[in-house]
């Protein structure tokens, strides 16, 4: 299975995500979204409820297509909860548009692992029964912190959770009376817009505009989560794509 389907749309991804510092690498990740399914999907595959399957981070841009690779080899032993595989058209792949440091993921990720220990150690003297699930889990726990660790914003990110014109074209229309640099990627439900950060002036209405646009149908905020579905790959049947 190969998760990238149209390359030049990659490429511009690619293009503009930043070049990394010294402690920095990108990451990538795969989930398995059961919105994607019908009823009667879910219930043939198995899939009844979204599953994050795996992450990876590469050092470079050019290692980023070799990360993917392996979050495709991941497949293979990936299944749903009826021991299926993992259905193609649930399938998204999520990349970080910010640079993410590892010195502020092994912060945090030390943090969280000496407060575990701390309870396991006062279990013990206490003769109750400690908790090991944050050891157990130390993998997925540095890689949430690596996720987490986008520090350095140079893009930021609006998720426009509606495909109504009116919507996207006053956000574009605020930007370009504002001098701003953005992209726009459109993914299946909607649009993420990829504000320049270094382009916003001090002062700027930009939250005030996205407030403004939020109604009963359509949400517009910023994306928390720094994650971008890829372009070049797909969520369902839809391309994710620059527009």
């Amino acid at each position: 299975m190969t998760l990238i389907k149209h390359i030049s749309e990659y490429n511009k991804i690619i293009g503009i995500i930043p070049e990394l510092l010294n402690d920095e690498v990108y990451i990538v990740e795969l989930s398995a979204r059961n919105k994607y399914l019908s009823p009667e999907e879910r219930l043939s595959t198995g899939l009844t409820r979204t599953l994050m399957l795996s992450r990876e981070t590469a050092r470079s841009k050019e290692s980023i297509n070799y990360a993917i690779q392996r979050l495709e080899a991941s497949l293979q032993y990936r299944q749903t909860d009826t021991r299926q595989p993992i259905p193609e058209k649930s399938l998204v792949i999520y990349i970080g548009i910010n640079p993410s440091s590892m010195i502020d993921a092994y912060q945090n990720f030390k943090k969280e692992l000496d407060a575990a220990n701390d309870k396991v150690v006062k279990s013990l003297l206490n003769k109750n029964e400690p908790d090991f699930n944050p050891f157990l889990k130390a993998q997925s726990i540095l890689m949430s912190k690596i996720q987490a660790g986008q520090t350095r914003k140079v893009w930021v990110d609006i998720d426009v959770d509606t495909k109504e014109p009116r919507i996207i074209n006053e956000i574009k229309e605020f930007l370009n009376l504002e001098n701003i640099t953005y992209h726009v990627v459109e993914t299946f439900g909607g649009f993420h817009v990829l504000v320049n950060r270094s382009s916003l002036r001090k002062g700027n209405q930009l939250y005030q505009t996205l407030t403004n646009l939020n109604t009963k149908d359509a949400e517009v905020c910023f994306c928390k989560s720094g994650l971008l579905p890829l372009p070049g790959t797909m969520q369902s049947d839809h391309l994710i794509k620059f527009v």
